[in-house]
């Protein structure tokens, strides 16, 4: 991580930016979240220019998205209409937008925006009208829907999950704008990661760096005495974010891990059911009635499958979490043992912290760097499956 974008993040946990230089003057803001959702779902970022300056998967079908990116078009530099409409061709070409007859709620494409109402409803009629030319291009029938406009508490929570170091009573103060900037720098950082869980596991050691590398400059204002009573509980705190971090890599990272293995079982499931899905949609059965209901059977049988993967898949998510909540309540005991050891040497703890975030750059810039070549070959692993996946599914059912 340069110090440059250190500083940025970093800053998040100190003085509020003037709002007034962020926002135009008709209101409209200069970022806009935008989520897309089919049940791939990826969110996007856009500049004042409703063009795309950031992308990253909701879910995991949507990693699979944006793993097509790797020998196709990007996202990144699009306009939203273009966004949208690649969003429904890789979607397309994977079999989440069917051909012929569909049920309601299928090619359901939903759009869910932030910012005011009035630049919303400009935006997302200007994408629906686009997109239907380009579905009817496709030979797909399908609709856009427009989701609540995404509140300013939404986008609050969004800034935790990515930052959960700040302070949501600072946050609170910001604008739109400034907390979306943040998530584009933080998206930004992890947009390699084709995994929701390394992304997670990220986010989360992101936040322990920031925590040790405050109590270290807090650990320059004290005496020799006061030190060496901070050096014992920080100790102790590097141990138990450390078991923390491998505990969520033997339960969610790792290949044999709970999490991976239902993963990968959902998958396979996956991918039957939507390639015999498009192979049912798509097939002339000839007035052939027997035939017809005997695909239709097949396909729900293969489509309850699918349902009981995903229902594993979720429950194998509770227990990998379940699994690491020990080790979570241990980095929260040992992270409150160290500010009411800070305390009770005298010290004003908020302020110390407040104030420790101006200069600790230089004690987590290789943070980054480090926690991608710890992880590069999961990194690298979710790619391969992703595009495993996306070959079957471009495949297509083979009678």
């Amino acid at each position: 991580m340069n110090k440059k974008i250190v500083s940025f993040v970093l800053s998040a946990c100190l003085a509020v930016p003037a709002t007034m230089l962020l926002t135009g003057c008709d209101g409209h803001d200069n970022n806009t979240v935008m989520n897309v959702s089919l049940n791939p779902s990826v969110e996007f970022i856009l500049d004042s220019n409703d063009k795309v300056v950031s992308v990253n998967a909701k879910n995991e079908e949507g990693n699979l998205i944006l793993s097509a990116q790797a020998n196709g078009e990007q996202f990144v530099g699009k306009d939203a209409n273009s966004a949208v409409k690649l969003f429904a061709s890789y979607s397309k070409e994977m079999g989440f937008l069917f051909e012929g007859n569909v049920k309601s709620g299928e090619n359901e494409i939903k759009i869910q925006f932030s910012g005011n109402k009035g630049d919303a409803d400009k935006l997302f009629n200007s994408i629906k009208d686009d997109l239907s030319s380009y579905l009817e291009e496709l030979d797909v029938s399908g609709t856009l829907t427009k989701l609540d406009t995404l509140t300013k508490e939404k986008i609050q929570e969004l800034l935790l999950e990515c930052e959960p170091y700040l302070n949501m009573e600072q946050i609170k103060k910001w604008s739109n704008d400034e907390m979306i900037e943040k998530i584009k720098k933080s998206r930004d950082e992890t947009k390699e990661f084709l995994s929701q869980e390394l992304k997670n596991a990220y986010y989360e050691a992101k936040e322990f760096a920031v925590k040790q590398a405050k109590f270290e400059k807090v650990r320059e204002q004290l005496n020799l005495v006061q030190q060496a009573t901070l050096d014992i509980v920080t100790k102790t705190y590097q141990t138990t974010c450390q078991t923390l971090d491998k505990t969520r890599e033997d339960m969610f990272v790792k290949d044999d891990s709970v999490y991976q293995v239902a993963l990968k079982k959902f998958r396979e499931k996956k991918v039957e059911f939507l390639n015999y899905k498009n192979y049912v949609q798509e097939k002339d059965f000839g007035g052939n009635e027997e035939a017809k209901q005997q695909a239709m059977q097949t396909l729900a049988t293969i489509e309850t499958a699918l349902n009981d993967a995903e229902v594993a898949l979720e429950n194998a998510k509770t227990t990998a979490l379940n699994g690491i909540d020990n080790a979570k309540t241990s980095v929260t005991n040992a992270y409150n043992t160290i500010v009411d050891e800070i305390s009770k040497m005298g010290k004003n703890v908020n302020d110390l912290l407040d104030k420790a975030g101006e200069n600790i750059n230089d004690n987590i810039e290789n943070f980054e760097t480090s926690f991608k070549e710890n992880y590069s070959k999961y990194q690298e692993k979710a790619k391969q499956e992703w595009e495993k996946m996306r070959t079957r599914l471009i495949a297509g059912y083979q009678e």
